[in-house]
């Protein structure tokens, strides 16, 4: 993630992109739920073994065309439509979230739930 990160700071269509999509601050707590709990590795597996790889070659291709002295305007388009690509795979990090801290959720509603009724039965 140290290149992706980088890399989504070398132009200015990247910076407004991860902006936008946040797709660092979704990778990186990613990562922190991992760490915390090295069983969510299952639920982030696409995360880790498909997005990543997939965000970190298509970043790499991006900004070789991206640092050319001359863009074409065929150049520039394929630009766009990677920028396009890269925001879906942004969509697909905060999916990957969601599913690390799954858990999480199912556990404060199974409390919620438990709190509601133990104020059903004493009232």
């Amino acid at each position: 993630l140290t290149d992706i990160k980088r890399w989504l700071g070398k132009t200015k269509g990247l910076i407004k992109l991860n902006e936008e999509t946040q797709l660092m601050y979704y990778a990186d707590a990613v990562m922190q739920e991992m760490a915390k709990e090295p069983a969510d590795l299952m639920r982030a597996n696409d995360f880790v073994y498909k997005t990543v790889p997939t965000l970190h070659e298509l970043l790499a291709s991006y900004l070789e065309i991206a640092q050319h002295e001359i863009i074409s305007d065929a150049q520039k388009e394929e630009l766009r439509n990677a920028r396009a690509v890269i925001r879906d795979l942004a969509v697909k990090v905060q999916a990957a979230y969601l599913a690390v801290t799954e858990d999480d959720v199912a556990s404060l509603r199974d409390k919620v739930s438990v709190a509601k009724r133990t104020m059903e039965d004493t009232l």
